[in-house]
């Protein structure tokens, strides 16, 4: 019950606060912060998924089927939702039932440009050390979507 009592206690902190800002649009990110976003009214919501809802609200305990029937009911009630993949895509349309005229995908941000021109600059030599056999960085959360299994696998078998 007091984790409720909290919840509600947010929603109504939150509506408060758009309603003495004159808040027209609220856009959240993530699972708990988005539900709370759609709880609140008078304003225009926008709502990001960056993670599979179901490996976000794996994390949630015993608190997780409330989220899941939460993501049900409440997600179409969003003025558009913005996914950084097809696949979250698939999943909010196919598993959750959001109306696929509500979800916009979205690419995230590629610093391709930034990161040559970082290339080109000298790495002080504390750092040497690490650089001086093939190294490849790789930075992705580990969810399902992002395949890093493969990635594992992948270097397993060109090591042998």
């Amino acid at each position: 019950i007091g984790k409720f009592q909290n919840s509600l206690r947010r929603v109504q902190r939150l509506q408060k606060f758009i309603d003495e800002n004159n808040i027209d649009t609220v856009l959240s990110f993530g699972e708990a912060a988005n539900v709370l976003n759609l709880l609140t009214r008078r304003k225009r919501t926008v709502i990001t998924v960056q993670v599979a809802v179901d490996a976000s609200i794996a994390s949630f305990g015993r608190y997780r089927a409330f989220y899941a029937a939460a993501i049900r009911l409440l997600y179409s009630r969003a003025d558009a939702i913005v996914g950084i993949s097809q696949e979250i895509i698939r999943q909010l349309t196919q598993v959750y039932g959001v109306p696929a005229g509500k979800v916009r995908h979205i690419y995230p941000m590629n610093l391709s440009e930034q990161i040559e021109e970082y290339a080109l600059t000298p790495l002080p030599p504390e750092y040497e050390a690490f650089f001086r056999g093939p190294v490849v960085i790789n930075v992705a959360s580990l969810a399902h979507q992002k395949g890093q299994e493969f990635l594992i696998e992948g270097f397993a078998k060109a090591r042998k």
